[in-house]
């Protein structure tokens, strides 16, 4: 059976079960994953396997990184090259991501040649293997270290390289998952993974020193943003500024509307600041239904983003903010990494608080909190929290919400808009002071 085809019979039966049996059925699901992927006993021995694997390849010159497809992962995942770099400064390392992710990518002077090449989401095209195919062909490489668990080591890269595969990573997250210690978070556990079955064979080079991962943005973005800023006529920047995200990449990550509402009314009527409301994409027109739900004495607060920013203006926009709101989506992981200029001559501030609003997903792999035992920070000098719905169907199928088929969608039951609310208003309202503080000085 082709493995596509396998994935998505099996994240239709999850989502039947889930459906069916939305408390239950979450419950032996999370046994299921757990047991399959987070036993000691199979996490050993393939952590056994893929050290003997290493312990073939004598002095690694040629290494390819393979993330997986999305505009998060791209990001997230450029913690195994800072592992690998501990241990290979002189390689050649290139990286396979998604096409879109180019532009954040690119500059990282860790990475010696970046394939934007993945156009297939939620499962890669056939263009996409193909691609994989014909890179893997060209340049022979010594090791190839796969996280995208929808290619097949096999069949999907060609050349004598060895592959290492996803599962170790997967194993490691799982068993950590089950406990209530240990920090989760993928780009920790990517940085930490690599680091230790590398560490096994071959002798680092440089010290730890890894905080988080970044985006390495062209000077362009930051004029992008400033040409966004020329357009606001009567948009007041004497208040703190939030960024303000209702996309997502999935229904079951996508925050319902009335919550979104609910707390963008909230924010302009009970605090003085501005808000830059992103484009929906995935979700096309959701800013439109958002301001819709507001008075229109208070609509000349928001100022909508617009589409000829890009990816890279909209980092760059995003670090002029104060804090930055939204949920499981691309665009967070951005504004949680900390920006720095390709060029060297733009000065980032990197000092946004993001706030992030989970259903589906499991937060502790996928969210920031600097508060939380467990959780990891986002890489800014800024608050970090994470606001988890009470759904109770929630499980570790959900890992993959794009290929989730889920008829009814609990995913943000129970979710405690006022939490969220307090958090993102107290933190602010001390900027806002320190903005009065300021001015009267």
């Amino acid at each position: 059976m082709n493995k596509n085809i396998g994935l998505q019979l099996f994240f239709r039966l999850t989502s039947l079960i889930t459906d069916w049996f939305p408390s239950n059925g979450a419950r032996l699901l999370n046994l299921f994953c757990f047991w399959l992927m987070g036993n000691p006993i199979i996490m050993d021995i393939n952590r056994k396997a893929t050290i003997m694997k290493l312990r073939s390849v004598k002095d690694p010159q040629k290494i390819l990184v393979v993330a997986d497809l999305n505009i998060g992962d791209a990001v997230n995942l450029q913690a195994t090259v800072a592992a690998l770099r501990d241990f290979f400064p002189y390689a050649s390392l290139d990286y396979v991501i998604a096409d879109c992710a180019k532009i954040l990518i690119a500059g990282n002077p860790e990475i010696t040649h970046v394939f934007p090449v993945f156009t297939g989401r939620p499962l890669p095209n056939e263009n996409d293997r193909n691609e994989l195919k014909r890179i893997t062909k060209e340049t022979k490489y010594d090791v190839i270290f796969n996280f995208c668990p929808f290619f097949n080591e096999r069949k999907d890269f060609n050349g004598p390289g060895v592959v290492i595969g996803y599962t170790g990573m997967a194993h490691r997250m799982m068993h950590i998952e089950t406990h209530s210690f240990g920090t989760n978070h993928i780009v920790s556990q990517a940085y930490r993974y690599v680091r230790d079955i590398c560490s096994k064979v071959f002798i680092p080079i440089r010290n730890e020193s890894f905080t988080g991962v970044g985006v390495t943005l062209p000077d362009s973005a930051v004029l992008k943003a400033r040409e966004f800023y020329f357009t606001l006529e009567g948009f007041d920047f004497g208040f703190p500024l939030i960024y303000f995200n209702p996309d997502a990449s999935s229904v079951f990550t996508l925050v319902p509307l009335e919550v979104q509402a609910e707390i963008l009314h909230d924010l302009i009527y009970k605090f003085d600041c501005r808000i830059f409301l992103g484009r929906g994409y995935t979700f096309p027109k959701r800013e439109i239904d958002l301001i819709k739900t507001l008075p229109k004495s208070r609509v000349n607060r928001i100022a909508v983003v617009p589409d000829f920013l890009g990816l890279e203006g909209t980092a760059a926009l995003i670090d002029s903010c104060d804090a930055y709101v939204g949920g499981d989506t691309g665009p967070l992981h951005i504004a949680s990494a900390k920006k720095t200029s390709n060029s060297g001559k733009s000065l980032f501030v990197n000092r946004t608080a993001v706030y992030s609003i989970f259903g589906a997903t499991p937060a502790r792999m996928y969210g920031y909190d600097s508060e939380r035992v467990g959780f990891f920070p986002s890489n800014q000098k800024a608050q970090s929290r994470v606001f988890i719905s009470k759904s109770i169907c929630r499980n570790m199928t959900c890992i993959n919400k794009r290929a989730k088929t889920c008829k009814e969608i609990h995913c943000f039951d129970g979710l405690d808009t006022r939490e969220i609310l307090d958090g993102i208003t107290e933190n602010l309202y001390h900027r806002q002071q320190c903005f009065v503080q300021l001015a009267v000085a």
